[in-house]
């Protein structure tokens, strides 16, 4: 899936290996962090297309693409993902409870999991026990994991990474034993690797480039940097 910013074709696009073109999904040029199910499926990102600018959710229901309301309202978060059972973790609030939320698909049955303002990017491992997630809690963007077996709200997370570069992005692989996100360590962005206790962490490749790019044209909130973007690991065909 790609955020195409052409001008016949801006939003969310599916596409396949070879390039070709699957699927629209939607026209909204805020629109990111766009996440697909275990079954690869169904579809769920946030976009801040509305006159306030900030963040909504938004998923498919079979061939069409609408918000996921929650008594009566549009669910305020970001950076949406699914677990494995069909729920879904964002960053944002339930009540006065901010950080990293659990919920069921349709947005009901709301619960924090992690709790701080500045939690971001949740992705659950394949087994749906733990969440790794990027945050600024120590000063700067580290990775950290939580559990999400505990009946605890708010267990204590643990950082894995420990540095004053950012790191950011992460991304479980297939198996779940390893942990990439994205990293300035070095004073270049690369993609790094690292068990789920945080040990092992090594390169794998360098990206090229900075992440934080820019698009001619575009509205400052149709850019919010390279905290909206999302790196994925799938597995070998």
């Amino acid at each position: 899936m790609i955020h195409s910013w052409k001008p016949d074709e801006k939003g969310l696009i599916l596409i396949s290996d070879s390039g070709e073109r699957i699927w629209h999904i939607t026209n909204q040029v805020e629109a990111a962090r766009p996440s697909v199910d275990f079954d690869g499926a169904l579809y769920v990102y946030h976009s801040r297309d509305e006159s306030d600018r900030q963040p909504r959710l938004y998923r498919t229901y079979g061939a069409d693409t609408g918000p996921i309301v929650r008594e009566a309202s549009v669910v305020r978060g970001q950076s949406p993902s699914w677990l494995p059972d069909g729920r879904i973790l964002y960053s944002g609030c339930w009540l006065d409870d901010c950080g990293i939320i659990l919920t069921r698909a349709d947005g009901t049955h709301p619960r924090q999991v992690v709790a701080g303002a500045s939690e971001t990017n949740p992705e659950a491992s394949p087994n749906g026990r733990q969440v790794a997630f990027m945050s600024k809690r120590d000063g700067n963007w580290e990775i950290y994991v939580a559990r999400l077996d505990s009946d605890i709200t708010g267990d204590s997370p643990k950082r894995l990474t420990k540095n004053p570069a950012n790191d950011g992005l992460p991304a479980w692989s297939p198996d779940g034993r390893h942990i990439a996100f994205v990293t300035d360590r070095d004073g270049e962005w690369a993609v790094w690797v690292m068990r789920p206790d945080g040990t092992g962490q090594r390169r794998l490749f360098d990206i090229g480039g900075p992440l934080d790019g820019t698009v001619r044209d575009a509205a400052s909130h149709e850019i919010q940097g390279w905290v909206e973007e999302r790196i994925s690991w799938a597995p070998l065909p």
